[in-house]
């Protein structure tokens, strides 16, 4: 038998269990009314998405989030397992949901070797976004642009279509503001009737046609006035375009791929043949 209940009489601390280890919910209930005072003297803007997950966090597996109740009709024992909060920022439930993406991608994966490419910007730019995040769809605009448009003028009479997976980081390891696109991209290209496998990759063509195309989208956003300043400033900065990382044999399989482009990503994007 499985009663889900609620349970909100009780004092929400008696409920943490007695470890030696800080976990990151015990640093937000320690600091986190206290930093939300921090930010209002200081102007701090923290959006609504970002004070629901941490709340989320602060009442993981206690009564607040309700739980089961589970009772043995023959030796009458019974337990409660209480509900997690099945937020991507938790690092408990965080690890479970990459790990069930991580398996649900490479599921959907051709039997082939696959790159792993890092698509990045200038950090001019990089405002531009956190000023307004409906832009950071452009950034997959722009890499299935540039990967796609490059097969199609190459492969022409063909039609073949490359595979490729695009995940979203919006910080670095140095945990800065840091926009940029991770790709695993398979190395066997699908047409009409045939395959064909490839592992050239014209690395100059990517980091310009990347560079304009993102660029372009940019600017009808925003406005071929306003964006021109900004836009010369980048073409000046960064000549030879946006840097492109594809090392060959990076990981030993795909799995390892996956988990790695999948660690810390906002958004995902599957372009799979």
């Amino acid at each position: 038998m499985i009663i889900n209940e609620s349970n909100t009489q009780k004092d929400l601390f008696d409920f943490y269990p007695k470890d030696k280890y800080f976990k990151l919910r015990d640093i937000f209930n320690d600091y986190w009314d206290d930093f939300l005072v921090f930010a209002v003297n200081r102007n701090l803007t923290i959006r609504p998405i970002v004070k629901h997950e941490v709340e989320k966090i602060i009442i993981f597996k206690t009564p607040y989030l309700g739980y089961s109740f589970y009772h043995c009709p023959h030796c009458d024992n019974h337990i409660h397992v209480y509900n997690t909060c099945k937020s991507r920022f938790c690092n408990s439930c965080g690890v479970k949901y990459a790990k069930a993406r991580s398996l649900a991608i490479e599921s959907k994966l051709i039997n082939c070797n696959h790159r792993h490419l890092v698509f990045t910007i200038s950090d001019i730019l990089w405002p531009l976004f956190l000023e307004k995040r409906s832009r950071l769809n452009f950034m997959f605009d722009a890499v299935n642009l540039t990967l796609s448009s490059w097969f199609k003028e190459m492969y022409k009479k063909e039609k073949y279509k490359p595979g490729f997976i695009l995940t979203l980081h919006t910080f670095g390891r140095d945990d800065k503001w840091n926009v940029h696109i991770h790709c695993l991209y398979s190395e066997i290209a699908l047409g009409n009737n045939s395959s064909k496998k490839f592992d050239f990759i014209p690395f100059d063509m990517l980091r310009k046609r990347f560079q304009k195309i993102l660029l372009n989208l940019l600017e009808k956003d925003i406005g071929k006035e306003k964006f021109r300043p900004i836009k010369n400033k980048v073409y000046y900065k960064s000549y030879n375009g946006f840097y492109v990382r594809a090392k060959k044999n990076e990981f030993p399989n795909s799995r390892k791929a996956i988990s790695y482009i999948l660690r810390y990503c906002d958004l995902a994007l599957q372009n799979i043949v």
